[in-house]
Parts: C-alpha cells; structure tokens; sequence
C-alpha cells in the first residue's frame, strides 16, 4: 500500500511542476508582448543622404568622352557643371527634393528637371534611374569639383548657346 501512495504522489508533484512550467510560459509570453506595445516600428529605411560633390561616370548609352558633368547637392539645391564636347563648363543651379528614393528638383529659372529619378546610394556611389519612361540610368562617384572646372564657367551672357542639361 505504500508503494501505491507513494506512486500517486510523485504523479500528482509531476503534474504541479507542468502545470507550473506551463503557467511560468504564459506569464513571460503575456509579459513580453505587453512590453512590445507602444513602440512604433517605422518600416521606412533611414534617409538618403546625397549631401556632396558628385561626378557623372557612366550614363547609358552616351559616351563619356562627350560629356563631363559634376553635381554638388546642398541643403535643398543643387549645383551641376556641364561641359559638351570641347569648351567651358555650364553651371545649373537650382533646387531638389528627395523624397523617399524619388529625387526631383527644378532650375532656377523655374524649369523642371527632365525626368524625376529613382536612386540608389552605396558608399561612393550614386545610381539615378530616369522616371520618364527612358529608364536611363546614370552612375555618379564620390568626387570633389575640380578648381579647374568650377574656375571654368560660361558667363551668363553667353547661356543662350549652353547645351541642354544634363539632369
């Protein structure tokens, strides 16, 4: 009869250890989805970032030695040298915005880019994809302006012969 007794107790000690370890389970459930609510989980990527001085390298199918272009992208606006063939660089300016991956931006003289673009950035790398149906794609470096181009710069009088721009 002893024997028995002590059998149904040991059943009866296993069953309060599950039941425990059950519970113990539910309480740090019930705990850890309390202490998740209320923080807002942004789903959107850190900003980009397109700050600096950038030179144009390949774009499509144009060929480089065509055209040399260098952006300078501010707080808000934009400086963009241009040179087509032989001669001086034209300086664009103007504003941008950035929404998203969605670069858009206008000239000073009111004039809208011809495309706004897609971009991509990795370290010293700027990718822009043409959202005008063309999907042109131009890869921009990393790259300070050279003196020698900023110190280049068509006067203004002379605009009215400066080739389209570039962005």
């Amino acid at each position: 009869m002893h024997e028995a007794y002590i059998a149904v107790t040991e059943v009866g000690c296993n069953i309060n250890i599950m039941e425990k370890s059950i519970l113990v389970l539910f309480l740090t459930a019930i705990l850890l989805s309390i202490s998740s609510c209320g923080k807002t989980h942004s789903a959107e990527p850190d900003p980009i970032d397109i700050t600096g001085e950038w030179h144009l390298v390949s774009a499509g199918e144009l060929p480089m030695e065509s055209i040399d272009v260098y952006v300078s992208f501010g707080d808000g606006t934009f400086d963009l040298y241009q040179k087509v063939g032989e001669g001086r660089y034209f300086l664009y300016d103007g504003t941008y915005t950035l929404t998203g991956n969605v670069l858009s931006g206008l000239y000073s003289d009111g004039t809208s880019w011809g495309s706004d673009y897609d971009i991509s950035l990795e370290t010293d790398s700027l990718v822009l994809t043409a959202n005008n149906g063309s999907g042109e794609v131009s890869t921009y470096v990393r790259k300070a302006i050279p003196d020698e181009v900023s110190g280049n710069v068509a006067v203004k009088s002379s605009m009215e012969e400066a080739p389209v721009p570039f962005l």
